[in-house]
């Protein structure tokens, strides 16, 4: 099975070049792919493409489009969950597991018992973009801001589906 991964890429070009640093790293020295392996490359915005690894260097993976087509692995019913925000690594987990059953926004929830404050979103963001990519999703979840309890409340009468977690 081919791997995926979600990013700002050009995929209407036929033949181009990948600069992103975590990336180069995870296919050159992660996953040790070579030149011919084929790969799956998605915008986070619903569409995708099947992709040939060309070759790589130390910078930059140059890559090649086979076929793009619009995403084919995201839910069709739009959910929000809202998520007390839990202390340690629970949230984190939470959020993961979220996003790979099909979660479209999360949005953190303050609580009288919420413990830990300050969010680390940019981490929160990367553990929903790997795992969109782990699931075979096309579209990134939204990750919404921090709310009070009785906000929360009030935003959720605009969704068709909600979960809240206690």
């Amino acid at each position: 099975m081919a791997h995926r991964f979600i990013g700002n890429f050009p995929l209407g070009e036929k033949r181009f070049w990948i600069a992103d640093k975590e990336l180069v790293k995870q296919v050159s020295g992660v996953l040790r792919l070579e030149p011919g392996e084929k790969i799956i490359l998605s915008d986070g915005q619903g569409r995708e493409a099947d992709a040939e690894i060309v070759s790589y260097d130390k910078d930059a993976v140059e890559v090649s489009i086979l076929e793009g087509r619009a995403g084919m692995g995201d839910p069709t019913v739009k959910t929000t969950l809202y998520l007390s925000i839990l202390k340690k690594e629970n949230f984190d987990l939470a959020v993961q597991k979220c996003v790979e059953i099909g979660v479209s926004k999360i949005v953190p929830v303050v609580t009288r018992r919420t413990v830990k404050f300050g969010l680390k979103r940019e981490r929160l963001e990367k553990i929903m973009k790997e795992a969109a990519e782990q699931s075979g999703r096309s579209v990134l979840p939204i990750l919404g801001e921090e709310l009070e309890f009785k906000k929360a409340v009030a935003e959720a009468k605009e969704n068709d589906v909600n979960f809240f977690s206690p």
